[in-house]
């Protein structure tokens, strides 16, 4: 397959709101969940069988420093068992226990 043809697949994943599940003889079922704009690869999966996910790119280095909390979030609800742990509205996410420049406790900067 093509670049040109994944990052069509990739489009209509998008349209219809759905992310492409692999299943794994060793693993089970792999869902992807982040792909690279640029080239159409894989930059992230979540194991559906295991608790287990992973992004490849460094999202520390994105734009903002709250861009990357979603995953934050998302590994500790995986710490605490939660089967929920992707479900995370990124948007709400991003600044959720976000606090700069505090030096008191309770204090907003």
């Amino acid at each position: 397959m093509c670049i040109r043809d994944s990052i069509e697949d990739l489009q209509e994943w998008g349209r219809r709101g759905i992310a492409p599940v692999v299943d794994s003889e060793r693993f089970g079922r792999i869902r992807l969940t982040h792909v690279n704009l640029d080239d159409g690869t894989a930059e992230g999966f979540a194991f559906l069988d295991v608790p287990a996910f992973s992004v490849q790119y460094h999202p520390e280095a994105a734009p903002g420093p709250t861009d990357a909390h979603y995953l934050f979030t998302a590994f500790t609800r995986l710490m605490e068992g939660r089967a929920d742990y992707l479900d995370i509205d990124i948007a709400a996410d991003r600044l959720a226990g976000w606090r700069f420049g505090s030096v008191t406790e309770g204090e907003v900067a």
